[in-house]
C-alpha cells in the first residue's frame, strides 16, 4: 500500500474574516460565505469539489468544510456571531 504525499493545507481564516468585514452590515450565509472566501483565495472550483471521507467514503467538501472551521473559530474569538432565529447566517460584530 502506497501512502499519496500531502497536500499543503491553505490558510483560509484570513479570508472568512475579510468576508465578514467586507460585509458589514449584513449578515452572510453560508453559501455567500463560500463563494467570497472562494473567489479571494483563488479557489472557486475547489469550494464545491467532493471527494470520499471517511472509511465509508462519503462526499464532502472539505474546503467548506475548512471554511466552517474558520467561521467557528471567529465565533469562539467574539468577532462573528449567529443571527439568532436564522438557520446558516452569521454577522460580524462592530465594536
Amino acid at each position: 500500500m502506497s501512502v499519496l504525499p500531502a497536500k499543503p493545507q491553505l490558510d483560509l481564516f484570513e479570508h472568512v474574516e475579510n468576508a465578514f468585514k467586507a460585509n458589514p452590515n449584513r449578515p452572510l450565509s453560508n453559501d455567500e460565505l463560500y463563494q467570497i472566501v472562494g473567489r479571494t483565495a483563488e479557489i472557486p472550483e475547489q469550494v464545491n469539489a467532493r471527494t470520499p471521507i471517511g472509511t465509508a467514503g462519503d462526499l464532502h467538501s472539505t474546503s467548506r468544510r475548512s471554511i466552517r472551521w474558520q467561521q467557528q473559530t471567529l465565533k469562539a474569538l467574539g468577532i462573528v456571531e449567529r443571527v439568532e432565529g436564522a438557520r446558516g447566517l452569521a454577522t460580524i460584530l462592530l465594536s
